[in-house]
Order: C-alpha cells, then sequence, then structure tokens
C-alpha cells in the first residue's frame, strides 16, 4: 500500500500474497487473496490431468488439457501430430528447390506448363520474314504476317492503303452513316454490332417494345426512353447521351426544371423538390403542438412553464415532485415514452426513486447468487459482487443483478426464460409479468398470430405498445408471476407446435419472428395458467425439480 494511503487510512493493511513466504502483492484478478503466480499453481492442482495418457497437464475442457482441445478443435482427433512434415524437393535431377506443383519446382513447373516438357527446346535460327503488304520490305513483326504499320492500318481501316494523315477522316463503310471509323472501317456503333453479331447492320432489338432500334449503351429505344421519364413524373427537354449523363427534364408535378439520369429514375428517384416539400409536409404534421408538448411532459411530472417553440429545442418545466425549474426536450421524452420506458420527475428525482437500502441490495445479490461486496450507489453504476457457487469476483451493472436478475457469467445460465432454471432463482420467479397473444397480417395478406411474455419491471408493458405500433392487435393478455407465465408459454409452444409459422414480411423485425402460428387453434390463456400452476406444483415436490412426467399435461391440449 502506498505511504499517503496508509496515512490516510492510519494503520498498516498487509496487501501481500496469503501464501506463506512470498512478498508478491495481491492480485485483483486472483482469488483467495493470492498473487497471479501461486493463484495460477493454486488452480493447476485443483484440476483434474488431461484424459490423454502420458500427459499430465490440467483438463480445461471435455477431459483434456489446452493443447489436446486445440488440436480436436482444429482437427478432429486430440492425437494429431503437430509436427511441420519436410518440404518435398524438385523431382527433376540436379534440382534442389523446393516443390510447388506436379512435384516440379517454380522453375520446372512454369516449363511444363508453357512447353509440356521441363526440357528447353534447342535454338534454331529461322530467316527473317518480309512484311506481306505490296512494296514494303520491312520485317513482319507486327502480327499476321504483317509489319508494324500495316498491321495497325489493318486493325483500324480494315485495309493496308488507307492513311489517316493523307485521307483525313475517315467515314464508316455502312451507308447512309457519316460518323468517323474507329475501326475494321466502321464507326463505334457499327464496329460494336460487328463484333457482337459478325454483321455491321444487324439491329438491337428494344427490350421493352422489341421494334425499334437500341440508344447508345442501353437496351431501350428512345420513345421507351421518353416513357420511363413520363411515368417517373419527367418531360424530357434535352437529348440522351447515356444513362449516366443527366437529361435536361421539366417535373409534371411542380413544373420545376431538373438533370436526372436514366440509372436514377429507373431506381425510382423522382423529382428532388417534390421531395423536399413532400418531406416538409411531413415534418408539419409530425410537429408537435403546444397542447400535445404539455400533456407529454405531464405524463412524467413536469409541467410546461417556457415558451414551447419546437420538440428539439430546450424548454424550461417545473418538477411536480421536487419543484425545481429544468430543462428538457420534448421530443426526446417523447421518443422515450413511445419506447416503452417510464419515468417520474426530473432526472435528479429519477435517480434519488432508483435507490435501494443497502439491506435489500444485498438480499437481492443473495437471491441472484452473488454476495454483494462494494459500490454500490443507484442501479445505474457498477458494484463488485462474488459469485457463491465459484468465488469468483466480478464488477456489473447494478441493474442486471438487481432487477434483471443476472448472476455469475459463468455459473448461472444466460436464458432464464425456461421453468427448470426459474425455481432454482425465487427472486426472479416471482417477478410480476404477462403473457399475451397478438394478430398480424402479413405482407402477403395472410393472417398469424404471436405469442409471448414481458417483464412489468423491466420495460413496463412496453412490448404491448411496440406490437401495436407494428399494426397488431391485441387478442388477449394475463398477468401473473414470471415462473407462471414461463411455463404456459413452454405448454403454449408445444400446443401449436404444427401451426408454426414464419412470416414473409423480412421488415417484420419488431414484431419478432418467433412464437407465431396461424389461427386455426384458438388459445385460452387461463387453462394455459392454470396446467402452469399444477405443473409447477409438480416439479416443486420431486427431489431435483425435473419430473419428466409433469410435461405430460401439455398432451391434453394437442
Amino acid at each position: 500500500m502506498p505511504l499517503w494511503r496508509e496515512k490516510l487510512v492510519g494503520l498498516t493493511v498487509d496487501d501481500s500474497c496469503a501464501r506463506q513466504g512470498c512478498a508478491n502483492p495481491r492480485s485483483p484478478k486472483a482469488g483467495f487473496g493470492l498473487c497471479m503466480v501461486h493463484y495460477r499453481e493454486d488452480q493447476a492442482l485443483r484440476a483434474a490431468p488431461c484424459g490423454e495418457p502420458g500427459c499430465e497437464r490440467p483438463t480445461i475442457a471435455r477431459g483434456w488439457c489446452a493443447t489436446h482441445y486445440q488440436r480436436w478443435l482444429k482437427h478432429g482427433d486430440p492425437t494429431v501430430d503437430m509436427r511441420r512434415k519436410p518440404a518435398k524437393v524438385c523431382s527433376e535431377e540436379g534440382c534442389s528447390g523446393k516443390a510447388v506443383g506436379r512435384g516440379l519446382c517454380s522453375k520446372h513447373y512454369g516449363r511444363f506448363m508453357r512447353l509440356g516438357s521441363t526440357e528447353l527446346p534447342s535454338r534454331v535460327t529461322r530467316e527473317m520474314q518480309i512484311c506481306l503488304a505490296d512494296d514494303c520490305e520491312r520485317p513482319a513483326n507486327g502480327g499476321c504476317g504483317y509489319c508494324t504499320k500495316h498491321y495497325h492500318r489493318i486493325r483500324k481501316y480494315g485495309n493496308t492503303h488507307e492513311d489517316r494523315r493523307a485521307t483525313g477522316r475517315t467515314i464508316c463503310a455502312v451507308a447512309n452513316c457519316e460518323a468517323t471509323a474507329v475501326g475494321h472501317g466502321y464507326c463505334v456503333k457499327h464496329y460494336q454490332r460487328y463484333m457482337k453479331y459478325g454483321d455491321p447492320e444487324t439491329v438491337n432489338p428494344c427490350r421493352l417494345c422489341g421494334n425499334a432500334e437500341t440508344a447508345q449503351g442501353v437496351s431501350w429505344c428512345l420513345p421507351c426512353i421518353e416513357s420511363i421519364f413520363f411515368d417517373a413524373g419527367f418531360r424530357m427537354l434535352g437529348k440522351f447521351v447515356n444513362r449516366m449523363a443527366g437529361i435536361a427534364c421539366e417535373c409534371l408535378t411542380c413544373g420545376r426544371r431538373s438533370t436526372p439520369c436514366l440509372m436514377n429514375v429507373k431506381k425510382g428517384s423522382g423529382c428532388i423538390e417534390c421531395a423536399k416539400d413532400e418531406a416538409a409536409r411531413r415534418n408539419r404534421l409530425r410537429r408537435l403542438t403546444e397542447q400535445e408538448a404539455r400533456e407529454s411532459l405531464a405524463l412524467i411530472g413536469i409541467e410546461l412553464r417556457g415558451l414551447y417553440e419546437n420538440a428539439t429545442n430546450l424548454v424550461e418545466g417545473r418538477c411536480q415532485r421536487c419543484g425545481d425549474l429544468v430543462k428538457v426536450k420534448v421530443g426526446k421524452i417523447r421518443a422515450k415514452l413511445n419506447n416503452g420506458e417510464t419515468a417520474y420527475g426530473c432526472r435528479r428525482c429519477y435517480l434519488s426513486a432508483r435507490t435501494l437500502p443497502l439491506k435489500e441490495v444485498k438480499e437481492r445479490c443473495a437471491a441472484a447468487g452473488s454476495e454483494y461486496l462494494s459500490g454500490f450507489t443507484t442501479i445505474r453504476n457498477k458494484i463488485r459482487v462474488r459469485c457463491l457457487t465459484c468465488g469468483r469476483e466480478r464488477t456489473r451493472r447494478a441493474s442486471d443483478i438487481l432487477i434483471l436478475g443476472n448472476g455469475c457469467w459463468f455459473c448461472m445460465p444466460r436464458n432464464i426464460y425456461n421453468s427448470k432454471k426459474l425455481i432454482r432463482a425465487p427472486f426472479l420467479a416471482n417477478q410480476p409479468s404477462f403473457l399475451y397473444i397478438f394478430e398480424f397480417s402479413d405482407s402477403d395478406g395472410t393472417v398469424f398470430r404471436k405469442y409471448g411474455v414481458g417483464r412489468i419491471e423491466v420495460r413496463g408493458e412496453g412490448r404491448l405498445r411496440t406490437h401495436q405500433r407494428n399494426g397488431g392487435s391485441l387478442i388477449d393478455v394475463r398477468h401473473a408471476d414470471l415462473l407462471t407465465v414461463v411455463a404456459a408459454e413452454e405448454l403454449i409452444r408445444k400446443s401449436v407446435s404444427r401451426w408454426s409459422y414464419i412470416p414473409a414480411n423480412k421488415d417484420f423485425t419488431r414484431g419478432g419472428y418467433t412464437e407465431c402460428y396461424t389461427p386455426d387453434i384458438d388459445l385460452d390463456l387461463d387453462a394455459f395458467i392454470e396446467a402452469a400452476g399444477r405443473l409447477i406444483q409438480k416439479m416443486i415436490s420431486t427431489e431435483d425439480g425435473s419430473d419428466r412426467s409433469a410435461l405430460s399435461g401439455a398432451e391434453r391440449f394437442d
């Protein structure tokens, strides 16, 4: 401990390792008051040896040590030999290079792929060939038996006697086409047709009408392009160049001009100015009036006192609980209310209401399987706890333990929505909850229903409001403790398994993909809750709380 801390506390504290003769300081990550070295030794002594013959290392998973467990994960066999095998040598005689393919090194493999053999061909001198063009004695090194100059002329003009410098601009060879020739004596359009169809005069039909010739770079004719712009709310004024170039157009709704391109119009983009006007109209409809703002603030216990301008600016109000003047944003409060969050009063009153007596904090921690150590101020802060099962110390958010009832990450199962797990956690099992059934309509018109469980202490009835905002209608709801509604949900899941339904609408995310079924069967929640109560009594009456025969009570709901 530092000297200033000893002076502050007024006493000397031994912060060394608990192992006798060890002067190392205690490690906050180790338990039992040991340093990290002795903590690892202690853990190794506690663990059983590896299950592989001849291995004395401690076990970490599946009865194996870390080495054999990693071999099993990677190869599926913990006894696989991980030693690196020697590299293969090239099979060619006199070559010691590393083999990369077909037993050959990179040099001989390249020769084999090029020549079909690893031996170099004999060098044979060949006579120089002369260009095939008339009156040309240059060597034929351009291609196709021509020199470089005549080969480029053939590629560009289709013959060996055309020369741009002598004849000027070359016209396309197709009749009635005045465009400049770029290849084989054709312009760009006819050259592409020649390369694609073998004939420069073949017409590419329009994909929409099938008759007219297509425009430059697209698969539609000009009349069809004009109809596409007209369907999107535009009247073309300019000339079409290509699908990426903007075209001068006039909006048929507002009369304003813009330059959209064909690609954006095909994607569904309309007039930008009309979109801005529509967004402004929607914002005006969504804008809260002063009376609506006053009602929203009254729901959380704040009285509007200042001048209200809009939902995004700060407005002055008076807290009905403590009487202080506070500044809040109405839009932020409205969004929290829509998400199901519940609060009353200003922020200071909200935080003070979230505090608990220290005795109750310790009781709730013990019910969640942990021992409270230190650090509690409000449930929004973190506290230090020790697991009663494994002895590990962890820093957790107080709300996770005191409200959600989550215990140690290593010992307590994370999925608490199971009746057999809730029986071993009485604090969670007695929390007020509800069981509900909602009816939705899918994108194709199919009607289906969804059942589920909600906890009042976590989100209140915000789950019900969420489903209502997503177009669902509430069919039935019943309130009970968490253990009862979870057991009833398990019985319902077994009863509607043959009528399960998966929504086709992929945007149905907040409604949930699970617990959906077709309304071919009517569910009586009172009957299921009554059967769940009898099931829980049978499970509690058994010695281990896992009576399999008690589950047969769900068969009468099939």
